[in-house]
């Protein structure tokens, strides 16, 4: 074997040797670069003029505002690495560097293999999203031309909800859904597309019924606002808006009148109908049966209800009407005066004492009123609860007013005192005052029930300790009096004795 040493003259022309094949090289890279600039630019531009910016986020439904992801920028860009990709093999080919172009030719064979499947997909989602393009454009054109949004709306003016926009874009994409494993199937992505399959196959067996049931609400919602216009110009016309105006529900409603509460709740009794039909219909029984059952209680419980509202109503219409005639008898037998007599002053600007007992029966009538629809609604313990709270607070009121009617007589005492003009008058008038107000005052509170026993054995130990003061003033303011007669009396009974032993 020859191991003679290279030399610098040998180097030298293996060296020029192989300069053309890297000037050949270096020139292929050169031009191979400036082609994939140009050829990415191209494509770029091109489909720029065309369009397919705009088209594609059209197709798929984009409708966001702002910049968005650019498709035609994406395609330039492949184009110029897969022509650099092309560059870089035939470089390393000119070099002589198989040792790089091996895994480079490998990987572009396992491309263009793989091309004839991405190709396949790419034609079955241009053509999947022509489809749904066409599908969304004749729903939303179908669904305007019957004017769905103006007929979903609730109140007759009222800004249309996009109803059809919705229905076409879910058949937009259900569409590309169908479409799905059979893209998946085109890639050969099996293990991706049986899921996918799986999937596709339970929806398509539920859609069906998910059609039926949207059906079915769209006409119970046509179905439920022409109830709620009849019903509420019905109401209109029989004249229940000047009826709620006289008894005085017309305050409590606010902006809207009776008759249209009446109609909105027609319209949600169709309503909840409606909705338990379409839950039958979707036969969901993990989801239908609780839902449906909770329904079926609200329609079975809607005749208490409605009685319930009925007493309210009744029980505030004959309050009314009786604080209007207990405010008109109180006035008329003086019973402001008679308040202002036993001492007691309102503030200024507010409501005379008669109208307060007015408001008290009115109360008092919508309280009973409240207990009867509990009772009616079977809310037993409501209604117990509500009994007691009215048994104490009778008691509660019979005791103010005895402590009132005490207040009156103690005034009246008082005054009666005053009047007869015996010396320090105006101290007896007002203990009298005082006495009275106790005596009355432990009656009050013996009414109301607030702890009996400890106010018997109080007003007992009280009347006790007057009686032995009065004994006792008694007794020491009389000491000297009674000494003066017990003398006398010994006295005459000495002149007796003397009397009969003389003779």
């Amino acid at each position: 074997m020859n191991t003679q040493p290279l030399t610098l003259q040998d180097t030298l022309q293996s060296i020029v040797a192989h300069v053309p094949q890297m000037l050949a090289a270096i020139a292929t890279l050169i031009v191979g670069y400036v082609v994939a600039l140009i050829l990415g630019a191209n494509v770029q531009r091109l489909l720029r003029r065309a369009g397919m910016d705009a088209r594609l986020r059209g197709w798929l439904g984009d409708e966001a505002e702002g910049e968005t992801a650019r498709f035609s920028t994406w395609a330039g860009k492949f184009v110029y690495y897969v022509v650099m990709l092309f560059v870089l093999i035939a470089f390393f080919q000119i070099l002589g560097l198989t040792m790089l172009t091996a895994p480079l030719n490998r990987f572009l064979e396992q491309v263009f293999a793989y091309a004839p499947r991405l190709v396949g997909a790419l034609l079955l989602l241009f053509v999947a999203v022509v489809t749904a393009r066409i599908a969304r454009a004749v729903v939303q054109r179908s669904l305007t031309a019957v004017r769905l949004d103006e007929r979903l709306a609730v109140e007759p003016g009222e800004e249309a909800k996009p109803v059809s926009r919705g229905a076409a874009n879910t058949v937009y994409w259900l569409v590309l859904v169908l479409f799905l494993p059979a893209i998946l199937g085109a890639l050969g992505l099996t293990g991706l597309m049986a899921p996918v399959q799986q999937m596709l196959d339970k929806v398509l067996d539920a859609l069906p019924n998910v059609l039926t049931a949207v059906l079915v609400v769209v006409v119970g919602l046509f179905v439920a606002r022409l109830v709620r216009r009849i019903i509420e110009n019905l109401s209109t016309s029989i004249g229940v808006n000047q009826l709620s105006e006289r008894i005085g529900l017309a305050s409590l409603l606010g902006r809207y009148t009776l008759a249209s509460v009446i109609g909105w709740t027609a319209y949600a009794l169709v309503l909840l109908s409606v909705i338990a039909a379409a839950l039958q219909v979707l036969a969901f029984e993990a989801l239908t049966t609780p839902v449906s059952n909770m329904i079926d209680r609200m329609i079975t419980a809607l005749p208490a209800f409605f009685g319930a509202v009925l007493v309210l109503i009744a029980g505030y219409a004959i309050g009314r009407l009786t604080k209007g005639v207990v405010s008109s008898l109180l006035t008329g037998i003086r019973f402001d005066a008679f308040v202002q007599s036993v001492g007691i002053r309102l503030p200024e600007g507010a409501k005379t004492p008669s109208e307060q007992m007015g408001q008290l029966v009115l109360v008092v009538v919508v309280y009973y009123a409240v207990m009867e629809a509990s009772k009616i609604l079977g809310l037993t313990l409501v209604a117990d609860v509500l009994r007691n709270f009215l048994s104490y607070a009778g008691n509660i009121g019979a005791g103010l007013a005895i402590f009132v009617l005490g207040l009156y007589l103690a005034q009246v005492a008082a005054s009666a005192v005053r009047a007869s003009g015996m010396g320090q008058a105006n101290l007896l008038a007002g203990l009298t005052r005082a006495v009275v107000l106790i005596f009355v005052g432990a009656i009050a509170l013996r009414q109301m029930g607030i702890a009996d026993e400890i106010v018997v054995i109080a007003f007992g130990l009280l009347m006790g300790a007057v009686a032995v003061a009065a004994a006792l003033a008694f007794g020491l303011g009389g000491r000297e009096i009674a000494a003066r007669e017990l003398e006398n009396w010994l006295s005459r009974l000495r002149s007796s004795d003397r009397s009969s032993s003389s003779q």
